[in-house]
């Protein structure tokens, strides 16, 4: 044996290793973080107490609510109502009122009055000023159509004043049975101052005027006349309010109320002579019959000029104006 393998041998007990100076622990590392979702929602972690709106809606906080008393017969456990679901109808409510610019729309009546009354009654109730429009028409009409029809008088105040030129006027259709007043002369100025004369009429002499007016306004003559000795009995009658107290006359030949004249007597017109008297009732008839109404028959005109409610009798009159027309028209003379 060699010399180191003895050396070897003789140095005494094996030594154990020797530990180490330091010592690595090897910790688990943490969990690799993740990336931030992009649909997170922000709001997730905040409690759930009203419904989140894109709009700016200012809330305001309720009262603490007291609790819910029970109802008879409720089942326990029943799920309650969900009060969400109408905070969630109301703030959808408001989110519309605001796209429509802050108006609400009106879906239901907003009308007040119960039931039981009718919608026209709750109309009223609420707006009395409609109710006092309403009656106020009303009772305009009522008026309007119980007024009594009056004589229509001349609108001319100045009778007989220079020329008048006539327009010819479209003489309106003549219904079958009645007269018309419109036309030509049927008479003479010589029939007419024997229908005066036989009278013993304040007019008598007087013909040539009539012929010649009844020609200027287009109607004719023989129905003036006719109007005349109704009226007054051709200015003779006793009772006639164109009789002056001495003894003269108004002139006035159809009775034609006052209403504005320049000179009137006893309520009517009073005329400085049979001219402008008997031109006013040829006006008369023309503008305000014939062409302010399209009235040209004896029959048309009569129960306007002379209603029942001034006493007379529209058709006694028509029919005494037509049969003295016919009696002169035949060369006969009144009777």
């Amino acid at each position: 044996m060699s010399d180191s393998a003895s050396s070897r041998q003789n140095k005494g007990p094996t030594q154990s290793p020797r530990a180490p100076l330091f010592e690595a622990r090897h910790k688990p590392l943490p969990p690799q973080p993740q990336p931030i979702q992009n649909t997170r929602d922000p709001f997730e972690d905040l409690p759930d107490v009203l419904p989140r709106t894109s709009l700016r809606t200012t809330f305001v906080a309720q009262p603490t609510m007291p609790a819910r008393p029970r109802i008879a017969n409720e089942v326990i456990g029943a799920p309650l109502p969900d009060v969400r679901s109408s905070i969630v109808n109301a703030t959808a409510d408001l989110h519309r009122v605001q796209l429509t610019g802050g108006y609400a729309r009106a879906d239901r009546s907003t009308f007040s009055s119960p039931a039981s009354r009718g919608a026209v009654f709750g109309l009223f109730q609420n707006y009395p000023w409609l109710f006092a429009i309403v009656a106020a028409v009303c009772l305009g009409v009522i008026l309007l159509a119980s007024a009594p029809t009056r004589t229509v008088i001349s609108r001319y105040s100045q009778p007989g004043e220079g020329e008048i030129q006539v327009a010819s006027v479209a003489a309106p259709s003549t219904p079958d049975g009645q007269h018309s007043i419109l036309g030509q002369p049927t008479i003479s100025a010589d029939t007419i101052n024997a229908v005066l004369a036989k009278f013993g009429s304040p007019a008598a002499g007087t013909g040539q005027i009539w012929l010649e007016m009844g020609q200027r306004y287009g109607i004719n003559p023989a129905y003036a006349l006719a109007f005349f000795i109704h009226e007054s009995s051709a200015g003779t009658n006793r009772g006639w309010a164109g009789l002056k107290a001495d003894g003269s006359t108004t002139h006035n030949i159809g009775n034609i109320i006052c209403a504005g004249y320049s000179t009137c007597y006893a309520g009517f017109r009073d005329y400085p002579s049979w001219e402008t008297g008997v031109e006013d009732w040829y006006k008369l008839i023309l503008r305000e019959y014939v062409e302010g109404r399209g009235t040209s028959t004896v029959e048309q005109i009569l129960p306007i000029y002379c209603p029942t409610n001034d006493g007379c009798l529209p058709n006694d009159y028509i029919q005494i104006v037509n049969s003295l027309v016919d009696q002169w028209n035949q060369g006969k003379l009144s009777q």
